[in-house]
């Protein structure tokens, strides 16, 4: 598979709605509004609609893969309330606590 920029460049919008998500909005100023924007990622991320449908297509992904792999993550997520009441992390330290907590779950998993 070769590299295509213009997915790349999809991918990583995509990723931002991820992220948003699952950890959070930051640049947003009062915890309703970023609950609020936490929410709006979520429900992007898990109905069928045309944005996403779009934004997956542009990124080279199945819009269905996408939806029911994010509602799996959001289900272990914390709230979009807690997310925005929460002392702000780097996103990196956040990936790697999301990474655990699935390596965990998958060790449980596989015991």
């Amino acid at each position: 598979m070769s590299y295509n920029p213009d997915q790349s460049l999809w991918q990583a919008v995509l990723q931002r709605q991820v992220d948003d998500a699952l950890l959070g909005t930051g640049g947003i100023s009062g915890t309703r509004a970023r609950e609020r924007a936490t929410n709006e990622a979520r429900r992007l991320l898990t109905t069928q609609n045309e944005d996403l449908t779009m934004l997956c297509d542009l990124a080279g992904l199945e819009v269905e893969v996408v939806i029911e792999a994010m509602r799996e993550r959001i289900a272990a997520a914390p709230s979009a309330l807690t997310l925005a009441t929460t002392r702000n992390v780097s996103r990196a330290t956040q990936n790697n606590r999301t990474e655990k907590q699935t390596e965990a779950r998958t060790d449980q998993a596989a015991a």
